[in-house]
């Protein structure tokens, strides 16, 4: 997790969990358009030190060693490449909302999207990021986040022989972002309340759509629109109440694709999930 503060700089990393990372909500579509969390995908080095790097040194390494290495290297983040700490055009338009949006309960996450660079502060951010870690480098004593630093530095050999030329090196990282100021606000961005209010906003503003007749109830409702919700759940991760990409002809007779091939009612949805979301809770693990 990254703290941001209210100037926009990074001011703190730490290591979560997969189980807490799973707990976290993002607002997503596909592996490039996600927010609060965002997949670094490619190492933040330039390529002649991810070849220099010596994986397997590493691997045998204790964590003092560890801490040396990556404290020995120019951490000068590889401008050739594209940052991936930015927001983008997709999710500016989908949270719009937020940022007009007067509820206590999305202050924190109003903040963060105000303060979160664009593609123009990207750079910029991404080496603020890495002189962070230098710091906190000097005072680690953790060794996962020492792992995560490596990895996020010269990521891995990619696997994909076919690829390898084009990117001879990948990284799997799931960053996710949060404001550091949190005695400011009711609620933090990574909160349940938050994730619950983002859905009640969106579905507010979602756009209106004719009357339906329900494949559930028979009966005439307001249709559910352009998106069933995709809920993060834990152990399950990422989930879809309806899966047929919108990229692809669900029915080639009457090309319809997504949510347009099965128009269930808003409120059915919704009460399913919110079930989702109540079988799910943490404090219901191991109950039937």
């Amino acid at each position: 997790m990254i703290e941001i503060d209210q100037h926009g700089v990074p001011v703190g990393v730490r290591y979560l969990e997969k189980e807490e990372m799973g707990r976290l909500w993002k607002h997503s579509k596909g592996n490039h358009n996600s927010f609060p969390a965002i997949c670094v995908h490619t190492p933040l080095l330039p390529l002649e030190i991810c070849d220099y790097f010596d994986r397997n040194k590493w691997k045998k390494s204790k964590l003092l060693e560890k801490i040396k290495t990556l404290s020995a290297l120019d951490l000068k983040l590889d401008k050739n490449a594209n940052c991936p700490f930015q927001i983008g055009t997709w999710t500016q338009e989908q949270l719009a909302e937020v940022k007009s949006s007067t509820q206590p309960q999305l202050a924190a996450l109003r903040q963060l999207l105000n303060v979160f660079p664009h593609a123009d502060k990207a750079v910029g951010f991404g080496q603020q990021l890495l002189d962070l870690i230098k710091e906190q480098l000097e005072r680690c004593d953790d060794e996962a986040l020492v792992d995560l630093f490596k990895e996020l530095f010269v990521g891995q050999l990619n696997p994909n022989e076919k690829q390898r030329e084009k990117k001879p090196y990948i990284c799997k990282v799931m960053t996710y972002f949060e404001v550091r100021e949190a005695h400011l606000y009711a609620n933090l961005v990574g909160s349940d309340v938050t994730r619950r209010s983002l859905i009640d906003l969106l579905q507010e503003k979602q756009e209106q759509t004719d009357t339906v007749v329900s494949p559930f109830e028979v009966q005439l409702v307001k249709g559910i629109g352009r998106k069933y919700p995709n809920p993060v759940l834990p152990v399950l991760g990422q989930t879809y109440l309806y899966s047929k990409k919108e990229t692809t002809t669900c029915l080639e007779r009457y090309q319809l694709s997504g949510s347009q091939a099965f128009q269930a009612g808003r409120e059915e949805v919704d009460k399913m999930n919110n079930a989702l979301a109540f079988l799910t809770a943490a404090e219901r693990e191991n109950k039937t």
